[in-house]
């Protein structure tokens, strides 16, 4: 997943958790199989919209959930 913006402003949701909303895009994926060869390849998809709710601590961000702020065909 590629990030391609983020909201600077950080809409506090409970003790340590914001809200954000994010712009991000899936680069193209390759799967394999246990013997190494090639099962399946993925497109990349197009940026979505999407509002996350994180939490920090321990020095860290950690994503709680993320949604689409619409939906997808």
């Amino acid at each position: 997943m590629v990030v391609e913006e983020s909201q600077s402003t950080f809409v506090p949701i409970g003790v340590s958790q914001y809200q954000v909303v994010i712009q991000v895009h899936q680069e193209p994926l390759s799967y394999y199989r246990a013997d190494k060869s090639l099962d399946e390849t993925t497109q990349p998809s197009p940026a979505i919209g999407d509002i996350m709710l994180a939490s920090y601590g321990g020095g860290a961000w950690k994503a709680i959930t993320v949604e689409h702020l619409v939906k997808t065909p």
